[in-house]
């Protein structure tokens, strides 16, 4: 039989509990409305009508266009 995990046990008592939780290692949860508050109206309205579900196997071209904008000698067809 394999011990239980200690640290996960802990958790299971107290992550949800206790009014201060100093020794966690993922990040708070933020609202998507938060994160893209600070976009233009043309990226929010992208992301508030965004579907999930599969794009093309190479990434989506919006998402590749941007990504190589960021890089000065990047090619899309290297992204």
């Amino acid at each position: 039989e394999i011990a239980p995990f200690v640290l996960e046990r802990f958790f299971a008592k107290h992550e949800f509990s206790a009014p201060h939780l100093l020794c966690s290692s993922d990040c708070e949860p933020i609202e998507m409305n938060e994160i893209i508050s600070n976009a233009d109206s043309e990226i929010q309205e992208i992301w508030r009508s965004m579907k999930l579900g599969y794009t093309e196997s190479r990434g989506d071209p919006m998402l590749i266009r941007e990504i190589c904008s960021t890089y000065e000698q990047a090619e899309e067809k290297n992204i």
